[in-house]
């Protein structure tokens, strides 16, 4: 920059050069370097600067999403770990006593390094939402993606580690954002953090599988994670909108006259319908499987959301709605298994709503749960949200 003020091309290039081949050599590095000496290099607070220069935010969050995807290590993760904090004042000799205050210093290098990471990559996560979505092959679109990739894996694999709730709570809240940025790779990225997330918030599913995480040697016991206030309605009201939007892909419908559902406009970014159709189903399993998750911790909200997406949506096939048959000026054209645009329009419509109607329905507090118990009457905070979601059952089965 002080280059380019200075009117000297030439070494703004040489410049540029050299911070490029230094940011693609310390890409490298980040796979494999151990990771305390790698944050104590400054290297990584640098990749975390350079993500506001256009020119260089996006070797610089190849970097950082590399470090995200990796491990602690057992040695950082031990003295994270309680038992791991008192072996180090029990240390039986002074070469002991050593080798736990080196392990000390790595695992707080550690946790100051991805506390760092957050601050820098939730800062540049505002500025992507602040700039409006690129189309397809963008570099603006493609480092997105790869921001949303690095936030992610952070989220997933260190956020717990971090003692300062304000920066998890706002790294969080970027991530949300992240998750409602209005492109199908972004999403991809950010919804494969959420159910982790809202399982390590407490949420649990009834009559479900849940399956044993893969157990890290001396990993750190993660404490119940504490969510931004009005963040799980925040996220399931993201699943819906989603959910929504995707009506009739999974079918195979054409939704160009339903007035909710994308499907056409995110065909025209893909090669064929069944490259997104296949795309979609990935997605839209994940984005179920976040619905049921929050309406565990929110049965009450998830159930009125439910309830209106249900009036919502049959009121665009009632008579006098957008997809009512009798509207149409003229007979609807008829494809060779005699359906109509019309007819397309209106079951899109009601794949959308019960993508999202029926996580909700499986996740809510009755029946009987996995142990053989019923869950109505399992305790009078149960009852009292089954009387609570009563009226929106009501409604949404009238």
């Amino acid at each position: 920059m002080r280059c380019a003020e200075a009117g000297n091309v030439a070494g703004g290039k040489a410049h540029s050069a050299a911070v490029s081949a230094a940011l693609g050599a310390a890409a490298t590095y980040a796979e494999w370097a151990p990771l305390a000496p790698l944050f104590r290099s400054g290297l990584l607070d640098a990749c975390g600067h350079f993500l506001s220069a256009a020119e260089f935010r996006a070797p610089a969050c190849e970097v950082l999403r590399h470090v995200a995807h990796r491990r602690r290590g057992d040695v950082v993760n031990s003295v994270l770990n309680t038992s791991g904090r008192s072996k180090a004042t029990n240390a039986s000799s002074e070469a002991d006593l050593a080798a736990h205050k080196e392990a000390a210093a790595d695992a707080e290098t550690v946790v100051v390094g991805f506390a760092a990471a957050c601050r820098s990559l939730g800062a540049a996560a505002a500025a992507a939402l602040a700039s409006p979505p690129a189309d397809p092959g963008d570099e603006h679109r493609d480092y997105v993606v790869r921001l949303t990739e690095t936030a992610a894996a952070i989220a997933s694999n260190h956020l717990h580690v971090l003692p300062d709730a304000q920066l998890r709570v706002a790294f969080l809240e970027a991530l949300l954002g992240l998750t409602k940025y209005p492109t199908l790779d972004t999403l991809g990225a950010a919804v494969a953090a959420w159910p982790g997330i809202l399982r390590a918030a407490g949420a649990e599913l009834p009559n479900g599988f849940v399956r044993p995480e893969e157990k890290i040697l001396n990993d750190p016991p993660k404490e119940r994670l504490t969510l931004p206030e009005g963040a799980v309605v925040a996220l399931l009201e993201t699943a819906r909108h989603w959910l929504v939007r995707g009506g009739g892909v999974a079918a195979g419908l054409s939704a160009s006259l339903c007035p909710e559902s994308a499907g056409d406009e995110w065909e025209q970014e893909y090669e064929t319908f069944d490259e997104l159709r296949e795309v979609w189903v990935q997605h839209r399993a994940r984005l179920m499987e976040i619905t049921k998750l929050c309406t565990c911790l929110v049965p009450v909200a998830a159930a009125n959301a439910a309830a209106t997406r249900v009036a919502q949506t049959c009121a665009l096939v009632a008579a006098g709605g957008a997809l009512d048959q009798t509207k149409a000026s003229q007979t609807p054209s008829v494809d060779a298994s005699g359906r109509s645009a019309l007819d397309d329009a209106a079951g899109a419509a009601f794949e959308g709503a019960t993508s999202f109607v029926e996580p909700v329905m499986q996740a809510l507090p009755f029946g009987d749960a996995a142990d053989g118990s019923n869950l109505s009457a399992s305790g009078p905070a149960n009852t009292q949200v089954i009387a609570a979601i009563a009226p929106a059952l009501d409604a949404m089965l009238s």
